[in-house]
């Protein structure tokens, strides 16, 4: 249901087509989904339900031409942030520079480290949220640098130098267990 489809549904549901609305939501469910697992397991499910019900609530806001997949995971970057900063109350959250790992260690929690086998969202985690995101955007939902650059609000040369960036960190983390698909460049 992505380019076309989208935005025909997604013009449908704002004139008041609410079965548009739900092939649009449903659609784009799991992708949302994902988001939130690899960042925030335990929460996945509450993060989600919150990114769709801002989405419904901002339905009339979403432009069709610059995709739907732009603005929910825009959402889901809001909702994920203001989540991060509710567990990190103390210290002044940037998700530039401070990673998941870093927020959920400080409040002495083990959420979602589960087994050994999970060495990549492991690193993953590692990395600054924003730079996290970037990747995840990008090499797993197929989103463009120039998407990115929106979701994030940044321009589309720091989406690059981020992506850059957390390949190399990923790199040191994982060594030769990065995935291949990591290894080539946003071009």
């Amino acid at each position: 249901m992505d380019g076309v489809d989208d935005h025909e549904l997604v013009r449908r549901w704002q004139a008041g087509d609410t079965s548009a609305g739900e092939q649009v939501l449903a659609s784009h469910f799991w992708p949302v989904y994902r988001f939130f697992r690899s960042k925030l397991e335990s929460r996945a499910d509450d993060l989600a339900q919150r990114t769709f019900l801002v989405c419904l609530e901002a339905r009339d806001r979403l432009r069709p031409e610059l995709g739907v997949r732009s603005f929910l995971f825009g959402i889901a970057r809001r909702v994920l942030l203001e989540s991060l900063r509710g567990l990190d109350r103390e210290a002044k959250f940037a998700p530039e520079i401070t990673s998941i790992a870093a927020v959920t260690r400080s409040h002495g929690s083990a959420l979602d480290a589960k087994d050994a086998g999970r060495a990549l969202i492991d690193a993953l985690r590692e990395l600054p949220v924003d730079f996290q995101i970037a990747v995840e955007l990008h090499y797993w939902e197929g989103l463009t640098v120039v998407e990115i650059s929106e979701v994030l609000g940044v321009p589309t040369g720091t989406v690059k130098s981020r992506l850059s960036r957390a390949r190399r960190d990923l790199r040191t983390y994982l060594g030769d267990r990065l995935p291949d698909e990591l290894t080539r460049s946003e071009g």
